[in-house]
């Protein structure tokens, strides 16, 4: 009876663990593509949705996923589906949800830009990551990016 319990408990433990790395990659429209990563949030797996964009140059990601463990799988799952690599990171804000996968991207010479209020935000809050805020020459590059793949 009490190697049933402590199996229990493991397989619950397991299925959660699972269930919290769970990665979900939808088309939205066109190139457009929403993926969801999910986090422990009281006990519970929480979501939260980003987005991509497939362009002739590679991929942009908006946002990051939860944490850095996360962020691998995403690059995997991207370059098998669209055989294009991520180049770029836009992070809409500053919270966790948003940049904790910037100091992984960073690793592997992917390009993190945001706002000046974001990057100023996430400075004051002590967020870690490494991402710059784009500039008028940053944007005008990113727009061209931006183009739909064809």
């Amino acid at each position: 009876m009490k190697n049933l319990k402590i199996f229990i408990v493991l397989a619950g433990f397991l299925s959660h663990t699972i269930q919290a790395q769970k990665l979900e990659i939808h088309q939205l429209a066109g190139d457009f593509y929403v993926y969801t990563t999910y986090h422990d949030y009281d006990g519970k797996p929480f979501p939260s949705n980003s987005m991509y964009l497939v362009t002739d140059d590679g991929v942009i990601l908006f946002d990051t996923p939860w944490d850095e463990a996360q962020c691998q799988p995403l690059l995997d799952s991207i370059e098998k589906r669209h055989n294009k690599k991520v180049m770029l990171c836009l992070v809409t804000h500053f919270h966790d949800d948003r940049t904790a996968g910037l100091d992984f991207l960073k690793s592997k010479g992917i390009k993190t830009w945001s706002t000046k209020q974001t990057y100023e935000l996430g400075k004051a809050h002590g967020i870690p990551g490494h991402f710059s805020w784009a500039d008028k020459n940053s944007l005008e590059h990113t727009l061209k990016l931006l183009q739909p793949h064809r």
